[in-house]
């Protein structure tokens, strides 16, 4: 039924959120596949990934995003696809909304589009509200496009839902970084 796929380099706190999140609400016919940047990641996620008994794939980051993000589409089969990146999570609850989402939805909608929370860590406050196309139908013509600011093409029909949102965790740098791209 759905995949949730996480993209995670150095993201340790966040990862743990999330699978906190996530494993505990996973219900038969739904999965979750987490890729680590073999290049680039931190050797504490490896070795937390690696004592988690989790299933996950190494991928060597080379700068483009999309393809990162395509190479977890291209190793899972359920219908549906949800994708965090390492610095976001999910509250637990969002896990029953997306089955009953699918239930109502799923011969009329090819995907969601969900409100991100970008999170000042250091300020405690939130930077800027931004909706992204992160819960998806799984198919071959749906793909990310986009070396850095990546998004999903091949949707037709979408539908923005405000039942819960998407906690982008970020710091200050970071944020001053990411507006300079």
């Amino acid at each position: 039924m759905i995949t949730y796929t996480i993209s995670v380099c150095d993201e340790l706190n966040t990862l743990k959120k999330s699978l906190e999140n996530i494993t505990g609400s996973l219900i038969s016919g739904e999965s979750l596949l987490i890729q680590f940047d073999s290049n680039n990641g931190s050797n504490d996620v490896k070795l937390f990934l690696d004592n988690c008994n989790l299933d996950y794939i190494t991928y060597e980051f080379t700068g483009d995003y999309a393809s990162m993000k395509n190479n977890l589409l291209n190793n899972i089969n359920t219908q549906w696809v949800f994708h965090l990146d390492g610095d976001e999570y999910i509250d637990k609850n969002c896990l029953e909304i997306n089955r009953e989402l699918i239930s109502k939805y799923n011969k009329v909608i090819d995907g969601f589009v969900i409100k991100r929370n970008d999170f000042n860590i250091d300020t405690n406050e939130t930077e800027q509200i931004d909706w992204q196309l992160r819960f998806f139908k799984n198919r071959k013509w749906i793909k990310w496009e986009g070396l850095i600011h990546e998004g999903i093409v091949g949707v037709d029909k979408i539908m923005n839902i405000n039942y819960y949102q998407i906690n982008h965790l970020r710091t200050t740098q970071e944020i001053i970084d990411s507006r300079n791209l």
